[in-house]
């Protein structure tokens, strides 16, 4: 392929976590029906009251959490889990912050997770907070997700059974997220081979994600060029993504020109163009993304997230409020948004602007 030349330059809390919502409706109609104050008494976090009713316990529960979380926000996992192990030495249980907290950071750096997840996950199950919070249930899903696959499949060959080009994928894909570009790329030469399987575009794609996510750019460019079918814009939009990440600007931009010949109806690319001029301060830039957008009359789709309930797809939009249930829902997400920040995560936006 021709890529064009570039043409210019811990902390819980006395309130217990609200239950799961009956389905459908999201919300009960009783609770359609409350009053909004008394869900925000139910869901807040900063009542003084709350404040003045923490036993000894949950203050010694939350400090522990917030020292392992600084661990995991550090990367360093393996001190993380020892003051968890600490923590349970010393008579104090853990809560599901706690476990969403050590899930997370494992998932994160999936080659120590693989070791030190499963003893986690197990004490979870023990006290039973892996299948009665979720929360707790869906950070132990994702972990499972990122750190698996790789596990699986060397078990699978170690069993007798061959991979078929599936499994490369999977395993492909689990040695991108987790950053082992070396491994990845041995699994792909086993892949041809030893197995005698012909790598498809998905295969291709794998390697070039596992490059773009490790930041080798030039490699991944080198794998698009020389691939032996033509690249789609999946292919190529993982590499401009990439290009955000790394501050690549020249590189994206020879990138969209041959994403506009793939997919010239496409919004998301170019969008994600301008967000990577936006993040140098080239408000030009993005200017002209816009306006090349405006002239080839492209137009950005608006986002939309969705989830199904008891067979009903509910959609939502950016700042939407038209669901029957909204005032119910943008309680539930505030009172999430608390639990997320006190496990130390930092939101990209001011979600209190939603409210």
């Amino acid at each position: 392929m021709s890529i064009p030349a570039s043409t210019s330059t811990p902390f819980t809390r006395s309130s217990p976590p609200p239950p799961s919502p009956p389905q459908p409706p999201l919300f009960s109609q009783s609770a359609a029906n409350t009053n909004p104050s008394d869900h925000r008494r139910r869901f807040s976090f900063k009542s003084s009251q709350n404040n003045n009713s923490n036993s000894p316990v949950e203050v010694a529960t939350a400090s522990w959490t917030s020292s392992i979380a600084h661990h995991c926000r550090n990367g360093r996992l393996s001190e993380a889990v020892l003051q968890f192990t600490r923590m349970r030495d010393s008579g104090v249980e853990p809560n599901h912050i706690t476990f969403v907290t050590l899930f997370s950071a494992c998932a994160h750096f999936p080659s120590k997770g693989l070791l030190l997840g499963p003893s986690i996950h197990g004490y979870a199950r023990k006290i039973g907070l892996d299948v009665n919070n979720v929360m707790v249930g869906t950070a132990c899903m994702h972990l499972k997700g990122e750190v698996y696959p790789r596990r699986g499949f060397h078990s699978m060959q170690k069993d007798g059974f061959d991979p078929d080009s599936v499994s490369f994928t999977g395993a492909l894909t689990a040695c991108s997220h987790a950053g082992l570009v070396d491994e990845g790329i041995k699994l792909f030469k086993t892949m041809r081979k030893v197995h005698r399987i012909t790598p498809r575009i998905e295969h291709y794609g794998c390697i070039v994600d596992l490059y773009s996510r490790a930041g080798r750019l030039k490699e991944a460019l080198v794998v698009v060029k020389n691939m032996p079918m033509k690249p789609n814009e999946v292919v190529v939009g993982s590499l401009l993504a990439a290009c955000r990440n790394f501050d690549d600007v020249g590189l994206a931009e020879r990138l969209m020109k041959y994403i506009y010949d793939l997919d010239p109806s496409g919004d998301f690319n170019y969008v994600l163009l301008s967000n990577i001029y936006a993040a140098k301060g080239s408000w030009r830039g993005a200017s002209n993304v816009r306006k090349t957008m405006k002239d080839r009359g492209v137009q950005k789709k608006p986002g939309i997230s969705s989830i199904e309930v008891n067979g009903i797809l509910n959609r939502f939009g950016a700042g939407d409020k038209s669901h029957a249930d909204a005032e119910s829902i943008y309680e539930m997400l505030e009172y999430l948004s608390e639990e997320l920040t006190v496990c130390g995560y930092d939101f990209e936006v001011n979600l209190h602007d939603f409210f």
